[in-house]
């Protein structure tokens, strides 16, 4: 999960207030400091909400789940997990 270390502290951290958030793929790329990987624009199961895959994983573990994905605005929306 290094490579997404810095999403899931961003969702702990500076999302500690809100129960969804909207980010753009750019605010990503922002976050992480790195590009994503072509997929995650062209696949809209990248974004599942799965412990299986590293990118899940980062917002899993923040408490997080992908709500919705704009894959032509490349827009994500995220929302509290209900045991939250």
């Amino acid at each position: 999960m290094k490579k997404y270390q810095s999403l899931n502290q961003y969702l702990e951290e500076a999302c500690s207030k809100v129960s969804e958030i909207t980010l753009t793929d750019a605010k990503i790329e922002e976050i992480i400091d790195d590009k994503l990987p072509p997929s995650s624009k062209k696949d809209k199961r990248w974004w599942t909400n799965t412990e299986d895959k590293v990118q899940g994983q980062s917002w899993l573990y923040a408490g997080w789940k992908v709500k919705r994905v704009d894959m032509n605005k490349m827009v994500i929306t995220f929302v509290r997990s209900k045991n939250e």
